[in-house]
């Protein structure tokens, strides 16, 4: 199969209308969409990624209007967050009505729902005329794709079409966030945080002061590791946003014997903050670094970060642990997972 790459909206609804795959842009990372009404388009999605049947997928609308094809369950709460944070980087959980595709929900009573804050995503789903579902466009357990570059490396020869956006003749060009969507499960009496993503706790939390994060829960109960959990939303129990190299979290640079004479690090990658690196004695240590000047950069350009060390066989990456609030939390939540055995 040869994968096209086109910036025509309605050729890649043509795929999608016909029961095929194709991989879109979004404002958070890329997506690979099936309609939602085939089983066996649907079902091609887990085939390309090697995904497992029992992590569900989530459903991209490109109105509030199609929320009535998913759901009967819109209360005073969801309807706040879809006011405050629609569209945008925020995934929703409902009761789902009985047509959805079991294959979307992994056999759940629930289904996820988004829409996204990108034309080109928006204008997609209009063209195809029913919503899509959408898992990030990688193999499963890799990072995030962030670029139509990343989609191909993963995928060329294995989807028909990839959409990339016409404001750019490159085809590396970086999704704005690099982070997931935020998920939450309104399913329930309690508002409950299950993803941590592009839309920070606290800023959710403003709006919904009784959220509370899943993993409070668990705390409550008994000490329960993340891979344990029964997944109500992707990110939740497999290995996740891993490169082939080995991810090693420090507090910060000093942790490590550098210094300009040194190669002990030469074969090895760093990613951090800016401000708390002394550069100049920073220089010529790592065969690949990346310093952000915030957190919102570090963000934007991790899963990019570590495709780039994977490219040039780098075996290890050391990352430096951002601020634990706000989006620091979200990066820190991929960090975590990227460096589990």
């Amino acid at each position: 199969m040869e994968t096209l790459i086109t910036d025509n909206i309605e050729i890649a609804a043509s795929f999608l209308r016909s029961g095929e795959l194709i991989a879109f842009p979004t404002e958070t990372v890329y997506g690979l969409g099936a309609r939602i009404d085939s089983d066996e388009a649907l079902q091609k999605i887990f085939l390309a990624k090697g995904r497992p049947s029992d992590n569900p997928l989530i459903i991209h609308i490109s109105s509030q209007g199609e929320l009535s094809l998913l759901t009967d369950q819109i209360d005073e709460l969801s309807q706040k967050l879809i006011e405050h944070f629609w569209p945008g980087p925020l995934t929703l959980i409902f009761k789902k009505k009985r047509s959805i595709s079991n294959l979307i929900t992994a056999g759940l009573d629930t289904v996820a729902v988004r829409m996204p804050a990108f034309d080109l995503a928006t204008s997609l789903i209009n063209k195809v005329g029913i919503p899509i579902a959408a898992p990030s466009a990688n193999r499963s357990g890799r990072p995030s794709a962030t670029s139509c570059e990343h989609v191909m490396n993963d995928f060329n020869g294995l989807i028909p079409c990839i959409l990339k956006s016409p404001s750019t003749n490159s085809i590396d060009c970086l999704t704005k966030y690099g982070l997931e969507s935020t998920v939450v499960n309104c399913s329930g009496e309690q508002p409950i945080l299950l993803r941590m993503g592009s839309i920070p706790f606290e800023e959710i939390q403003k709006v919904i002061p009784n959220l509370i994060h899943y993993q409070t829960l668990n705390s409550q109960k008994e000490s329960q590791s993340i891979l344990s959990v029964i997944p109500l939303s992707p990110g939740m129990k497999y290995r996740h946003y891993s490169p082939q190299a080995k991810v090693i979290l420090i507090r910060s640079l000093s942790e490590l014997p550098l210094d300009n004479e040194s190669k002990a690090f030469t074969s090895s990658g760093f990613i951090g903050l800016e401000a708390s690196v002394d550069s100049h004695s920073f220089q010529n240590i790592f065969q690949k670094s990346l310093l952000c000047s915030s957190v919102e950069e570090y963000g934007a350009n991790l899963f990019s970060f570590f495709r780039d060390c994977d490219s040039e066989h780098i075996q290890t990456i050391f990352c430096e642990t951002p601020p634990r609030n706000g989006l620091g939390n979200t990066i820190m939540d991929r960090l975590i997972k990227a460096s589990l055995d």
